[in-house]
Formats: C-alpha cells, structure tokens, sequence
C-alpha cells in the first residue's frame, strides 16, 4: 500500500475530529484494491494514477463539500465570481492548525514506518473506526461533564442518551411532510377584512441569530423598536431561491425541497392572498436579481408576476462579487415610500430585498480584501438604514406593517463540518433567524417592549399573524391587545433543506440526512 497507508490515517484524523464523515465500504474496498501487487513499471504508473483520482474523489465524498451534480448545476454561477472573491473563498478551506497536525503525523507516520507495517494499521483503522467513534463520543461527553463540576455545586447527571435509528427519524420525517401539506392560510377577502395598513416585507440575505451572537449586534437598537420578536423562526432553508419561494409561499404548510419547484398554487400564493384582500403586490430589489434566477424564482415560483420597481435612481453602496451594483437601502426605500405618499390608493403589500449582507461583497474604499471581515460594519449599516426608514414611515402619517425577515444566515462563525460562509447544510445556526414586526401609525400603542415568541414557527405562522391583522386592523378602533393576535399563531417543528441535505430536530437533537446514507446526528461545535 506504500505512502496510502498515510491517505488513510489523515481520513481518520479528520473522521474523529468530525471534519469530514467515512463511508467505510467504499474505503475498504479502494485499501484492497492497493494491496493487490502490480510489478511491471507501466502498470504500476496507471495504477496510481487511478489511484489519485479515485483517492480525490472518495475524499470528497467523505467530505460535507456539496456533491458534484450540485457544483455542476451552480458552474454557471461560479463563473461569475470575481478573481479576489475565488481566491478568499480558497483560503476559507486552509485551517493552519489542521495543517500543522497532519504534517506532525507524516513525520511520525515517517518514523514509525521504518520498523511497524503501516498498512496493517491502516487496514484495522478503516475497519473499526467507525465502531469506535460512538464510545468515543460518549468518552468526550464524559470529560466534559467531568470538566464542568470542578465547582462542588451538584450538578445533575445527564439523562442516558436514547439511541434514534434511521426508520424513527424516517417516519418522523414522512409524518411532517403529511401534516404540512394539509395546512393552509387564507385571508379574508376585501369586503371581509380591515385592511387601512401597508404592508412591506423587509427579506434580508445573510442574517441569523447566530450571526448577531458572533458579532456581538444580538441587542442592536432595530431588534428593541420592534413590536413582536419571532424568537424560534425556521428559514427551513439556507439559501435565497428556496427561501424567497418559501416565503412567497407563506400560506401553505412547509413543503419539501422538491416540491418548491412545481407550478404555484394560487392559495399557497403570500402575494395573491394579498390581492384577495385589496391589497396592491409590488417588488423592490436593492440588486438586479439576476444571480441565481433571483427574480425568476420570486415570479414563477413565488407567484411575484409583477415588474420591479425601479432602483437605479439611488445611489451604489456596494459591488456584489460578480462586481454588479448593490444600491443603498434607506435611500432606496424612502425613494419608495415617498411615491407612495404622492399616489394615494389601495393599501400596498411590498416585497423589498436586500443583498448588502451578501458573502462576497465588497465596500468602497474598504481596505480589507475579506467580505467576512467587512460583515459586521455592512451589519450596523444596514439595521440602521431600517431604523432611519422606520423613522421616516412614522413622519409619513401612514399606518404599515413592517415585517424584517432574512432570507436565512451567513454561516459567519462556520463549523467542523462546513467553513464560514459556506451554507450547503442547512444547520440551525443558519436557518435560525430573526424575525421582527413593527407596527407604524398614530392610532397604534405599542408596548414598552417587544413581545417574544418562543414557540417553533416558520412562514406558515407568519401569515397566520398577517392574517390575524387583515381580519382585525391593529390600527382600527376594534383593535385587541397585540398579545391577542399571537394567540393562535400555527407551530411548525423544525425541519430545514435543499437539494442534497435534510435537517430535522428531533427532541433536542438534530440530525443530517444525505442522499444514499444514513442519519447522524449533527454537532456544531468547533
């Protein structure tokens, strides 16, 4: 076997640190294959060519890389990146400390070479490593108990953790999928509802709880003039096209990754509801919406077929990777609001989104290079952009309800399993967002606080509370207590995906399914 007896002890390294899985057939079939003895030279030159392309590729099937027909499917995409945004997206990969482990053990793999045989190690390794990585976890979680009560305060043993096998969480699975499909929303009809409101849906790219932890903005001033705080708010997905399409989906039950992508359903449709309701849809982007069919997502998908409004009349904050402009987002939204005010009408249901947290953005005169080290000033800048447009919606003497909802998080602090900014696995640091109403208008009291709901909910919960005050204005002399209308606001348990991943919480435990492999339970700690 040689030096791939190495190959296999740096997998195992990287196995136990949970940087990447091991899928021990297809290892153990390819170390056989490297035991067979090839003695003529040109055979033995093509066998280790086969060899490095087989061994590249079954390292990035162990990996948590997003398949290959994915990065296919995104080549397009890729190519749009600029040269500096690629070349920071490279350097995300390359961990020092990770580097400098698997150098020592070459030395040492060197070393111990000269007198043991390495692949029968090698061998023995791939075969009972996976057997052994659960009484290694339970040996991990020990320490670190036994690390904790070092304070002579009795600490309560842990209850034993209960083994979940793949058809418990499979039928959980099924079973979700089953109940959401039957669970739908409607709004009153015009005639029917109270609507003296606008209301204007604020979807931010790249911004979750997690986010706001690592950066130190979770108690940024925005978050306190809030009305209602969505404090548990599942994306369900982790990143913009299926986030936008779920979103413009809101009235329906959480449907499943594929399902996104079939013709809309009118009474699933956010924004036909609204139109049912006398409200007037309109589509404001702080980008041009053409990466990732953005736009085409929101209107065939999202049911969103109308014309955008124009943006380039506002001045350029940004440039995105594939160096477009990114416009301001105060002056962009006032410019809005002001036209409102001069075109009296029907109250307007606004879908506005905003790319400035986008991963791969670059500030003007900015000196750093990195998008990751500009993110929490382009953070700041952007939740108090919304604070001056709340301030400005107050003087216009109109009655609105703000929704601020991101499209799902950045991936900023990055785990063992996928580096910062990457969001292929749609963990809860990253669908876990924060969600705000702020309700704007002279007749409406608000509390002295923001009101939290801790309950599990997605988008399905918040067109339950669009609905609630559509059926009873807020603003209108018949408003109850803004507590009464979260009253019966639908839960939903937490499930997130795309095309490749599931994520589903299961009691207090979250587990990752992948295409062709099994449950396990996923771990964020780094």
């Amino acid at each position: 076997m040689g030096y791939w007896s190495y190959y296999f002890f740096a997998k195992l390294f990287l196995f136990f640190g949970k940087y990447i899985g091991f899928n021990i057939w297809p290892n153990l079939l390819f170390a056989a294959a490297l035991l067979i003895p090839v003695r003529n030279t040109p055979w033995i030159w093509m066998r280790q060519i086969a060899a490095t392309v087989a061994g590249i590729s079954l390292l990035y099937h162990d990996s948590w890389l997003p398949p290959l027909d994915r990065v296919v499917s995104q080549s397009t995409n890729l190519e749009g990146f600029s040269l500096a945004y690629a070349i920071e997206l490279i350097g995300r990969f390359i961990d020092i400390r990770i580097v400098a482990a698997l150098a020592f053990g070459y030395l040492l793999y060197l070393l111990l070479g000269r007198r043991l045989r390495m692949s029968s190690f090698a061998i023995l390794g791939i075969v009972f490593a996976p057997l052994a990585m659960p009484l290694f976890n339970d040996m991990a979680k020990n320490n670190s108990a036994s690390a904790i009560d070092t304070s002579g305060i009795s600490i309560p043993k842990p209850a034993p953790t209960v083994a979940i096998d793949d058809a418990t969480l499979n039928a959980a699975l099924k079973t979700f999928h089953e109940e959401e499909s039957t669970r739908r929303v409607s709004f009153p009809e015009k005639a029917q509802g109270a609507a003296d409101f606008d209301v204007i849906l604020l979807h931010v790219c790249s911004l979750a709880w997690d986010d706001l932890d690592f950066i130190g903005e979770r108690n940024n001033p925005l978050l306190q003039k809030f009305d209602i705080i969505f404090e548990r708010f599942n994306s369900a997905a982790s990143y913009s096209g299926p986030s936008v399409i779920r979103l413009l989906r809101a009235n329906c039950g959480q449907a499943s990754h594929h399902d996104l992508y079939g013709p809309p359903s009118a009474q699933c449709s956010l924004m036909q509801n609204f139109e049912r309701a006398g409200f007037k849809p309109q589509l404001l982007m702080n980008h041009d919406g053409h990466y990732g069919n953005f736009l085409a997502d929101a209107r065939e998908r999202g049911g969103l077929n109308v014309t955008p409004e124009e943006n380039r009349g506002s001045p350029v904050a940004m440039r995105s990777f594939d160096d477009s402009p990114i416009y301001d987002d105060y002056s962009l939204l006032k410019q809005w609001s002001d036209k409102q005010s001069a075109e009296k009408g029907v109250p307007r249901a606004l879908y506005y989104n905003s790319i400035s947290l986008h991963d791969g953005n670059r500030l003007p005169g900015s000196r750093s290079g990195s998008s990751l080290s500009t993110y929490p000033a382009r953070v700041k800048k952007l939740l108090q952009d919304f604070e001056n447009f709340f301030n400005h919606l107050e003087k216009s003497g109109r009655n609105v309800v703000v929704v601020f909802i991101p499209e799902h998080g950045a991936s900023i602090r990055g785990d063992k399993m996928q580096i910062s900014g990457m969001r292929e696995i749609p963990n809860p640091r990253i669908t876990q967002i924060p969600v705000g109403i702020k309700l704007i208008g002279a007749a409406f009291k608000p509390e002295k606080k923001p009101l939290v709901l801790n309950q599990p909910v997605s988008y399905l919960g918040l067109a339950g509370l669009l609905n609630a005050f559509i059926s009873q204005s807020p603003f209108g002399p018949k408003a109850g207590q803004l507590s009464e209308y979260l009253q019966n606001i639908p839960s939903t348990p937490l499930v997130s995906e795309n095309d490749a991943l599931t994520m589903m919480r299961h009691g207090e435990r979250d587990f990752m399914l992948s295409p062709g492999s099994s449950w396990v339970e996923y771990e964020t700690d780094r």
